[in-house]
């Protein structure tokens, strides 16, 4: 794993991916939640099924605070499917790619 550094001092940060380019932004998610140097992080990810998804991706991103707000786009789930997560109201159907 790499290691991220801000040299800018940001405090707010976005982050939006899709498919296999979650990796770097899990890790520098990742890195800004255990070091809680932010004010606010926004992240935005689209997959196509949510088989796709690590469970351990799910996890992380199913935390939502007044800091940090997760949203998931699924673009080819069925309707109707049940998520193995407590709080799925952070995922929502929308087309993310071809």
């Amino acid at each position: 794993m790499g290691r991220f550094t801000d040299d800018e001092k940001s405090m707010h940060y976005l982050f939006i991916s899709v498919g296999s380019g979650l990796s770097p932004c899990y890790s520098i998610y990742q890195s800004l939640l255990h070091s809680g140097r932010y004010d606010k992080i926004t992240n935005i990810f689209g997959e196509r099924y949510s088989s796709h998804i690590p469970e351990e991706v799910l996890d992380a991103f199913s935390l939502q605070t007044d800091k940090v707000s997760n949203q998931i786009f699924l673009s080819r789930e069925e309707e109707n499917v049940e998520f193995k997560i407590q709080n799925s109201k952070f995922i929502k159907s929308g087309y993310v790619q071809d």
